[in-house]
């Protein structure tokens, strides 16, 4: 029987249903069946505990939103503890028949992961469709001194690559929130260069808020798995003046700010 005429019948269906999470290119997937399945030359991992809410659309809430709760003993809780990643983690679910073809399976249902909450042995994942993200309105461009473009953002136009460079740590504090770092060569300069960068060690990311002393930075989010000796890459960060985005980037032609906007209201001079 086909996919179609077991979703109809009235007691030949025996649904199973394939959830994928993928983020940045890590994958987590898991099945409602009772034991790991193959699907698309992928293994799914059967869990006790995983269950997911009504897909609904309504006239009132074409949101789509969709609630997940899986075990806290999931891998992919863990990526919800300490360290937020500033990826976006995207979710599709499958639904097939037992015994069916893998090309009879159908896709119910796209979107994101867009909260997090945690209650006794379960972490609720709360997803909502792309098409909900696209809706919102999004704030227009206005003059101001400084660059609205996102660094490295097709507008802004630099080559992220050729502003990331490798560190050795040599101090760990805070917990992992603050490290020091020797290489590369413009550690401390003014501005800092990668003050408002990012900060990648294995497959942690974290935003640099700061740099205080040469190669000290305070982290957004601390990384549990920082070593004293073990290597990092910085990515270099931009305070969107025209300044910096001409000697440090190079990319003054790209640069949207109005950077010389008087600062002198003339309407409100006093004598």
């Amino acid at each position: 029987m086909s996919y179609d005429a077991r979703e109809t019948s009235a007691a030949l269906g025996a649904p199973i249903e394939y959830l994928q999470f993928e983020r940045n290119g890590t994958y987590w997937r898991y099945t409602s069946a009772e034991s790991d399945q193959t699907f698309n030359s992928n293994v799914y991992l059967a869990m006790a505990g995983i269950e997911r809410g009504p897909i609904e659309q309504t006239e009132e809430d074409a949101s789509m939103q969709l609630t997940i709760a899986l075990p806290r003993i999931a891998a992919i809780a863990a990526e919800f503890v300490g360290n937020l990643s500033p990826f976006v983690m995207s979710v599709t679910l499958w639904r097939n028949h037992r015994n069916e073809a893998a090309g009879e399976a159908k896709v119910i249902w796209m979107g994101e992961v867009v909260g997090i909450t945690f209650r006794d042995s379960k972490v609720n994942l709360l997803c909502s469709t792309e098409e909900t993200a696209l809706a919102g309105q999004l704030g227009r461009l206005t003059f101001s001194r400084t660059c609205p473009n996102m660094l490295y953002d097709t507008l802004c136009g630099v080559v992220a690559a050729t502003h990331t460079f490798s560190a050795t740590v040599t101090v760990v504090a805070d917990s992992g929130r603050t490290i020091t770092v020797t290489d590369p060569a413009d550690l401390g300069s003014t501005p800092s260069h990668y003050a408002s960068g990012v900060l990648f060690n294995l497959t942690d990311v974290s935003f640099i808020i700061s740099e205080g002393a040469a190669g000290v930075f305070t982290l957004q989010t601390p990384l549990p798995n920082l070593v004293v000796g073990g290597t990092v890459s910085l990515r270099r960060g931009c305070n969107r003046t025209a300044s910096v985005c001409n000697s440090l980037f190079a990319n003054l032609p790209r640069f949207q700010g109005y950077a010389k906007i008087p600062l002198r209201n003339t309407w409100k001079r006093s004598d």
